[in-house]
Parts: structure tokens; sequence; C-alpha cells
């Protein structure tokens, strides 16, 4: 169970990472380690310290408690990849967030919420 924390927590370092833009190598660099350690916080494989999220968070201007989000539900024992994000996912949320017009953003997001509701798909 403790492994399956410390995979999801890795896959939302990873996620986050990547809605920011960032690459292993420059977050790594921010936080002072390396690009083989990073990865192995990311896969899971080795445990990220309190001190080492709270800096992770800081750097990707996130709470610590995002790490944690969705924990609840996706299944300790599982532990399988339904939930990481998908690429396409990640990178329409990096563009819906360069869209500049707060009033825009918010009006493509209902859209969004509308199309997921009823099932529908936009062509």
């Amino acid at each position: 169970m403790v492994r399956n924390i410390d995979q999801h927590v890795g896959r939302r370092i990873r996620q986050a990472r990547a809605l920011r833009g960032l690459s292993m190598e420059k977050l790594a660099q921010a936080l002072g380690i390396s690009y083989q350690q990073l990865q192995k916080y990311e896969v899971g494989s080795n445990r990220v310290s309190c001190g080492r999220l709270w800096l992770i968070g800081q750097t990707l201007d996130l709470p610590i408690g995002f790490f944690f989000d969705g924990l609840e539900n996706e299944g300790l024992a599982a532990g399988g990849d339904d939930a990481l994000v998908s690429r396409r996912t990640i990178n329409a949320a990096r563009q819906l967030e360069e869209i500049e017009d707060p009033a825009l953003r918010d009006q493509l997001v209902a859209m969004i919420r509308t199309c997921a509701r009823s099932g529908h798909v936009v062509s």
C-alpha cells in the first residue's frame, strides 16, 4: 500500500511538471537533484521526503495537498496507471492557460464541461 502511495505521488509530480511545461532536467536542476533522482521519484521507486515534496510544491507553485489529490479514489490495491492524465489533456490544459482573456477561458471551460456531461463530441 505504501508503495502505491509513492507511485501516486510520483505520478502527480510528473503531471504537475508536464502541466508547467518543465522538462525533467529543468525541474531536477531547480531542486538541486539529478535527473535520475527525479525520475525515480516520478515512477515511485524512491520515496519523496516531506521536505523535498514541500520544495517540489514550492517550485511548481502548488500546495502539498495537490500531490495526494485523488489518492482515496485511485484504488490503492490496484495501483494502475488509470490516474495518469493523457498528454493530450495536459497540452489542452496548458493551451487553455495561455488564453489571456479570463472570460473566454471560462466560456471554453463551461463548453467542455457541458460536452463532457452530455457525452457529445464537438467536431
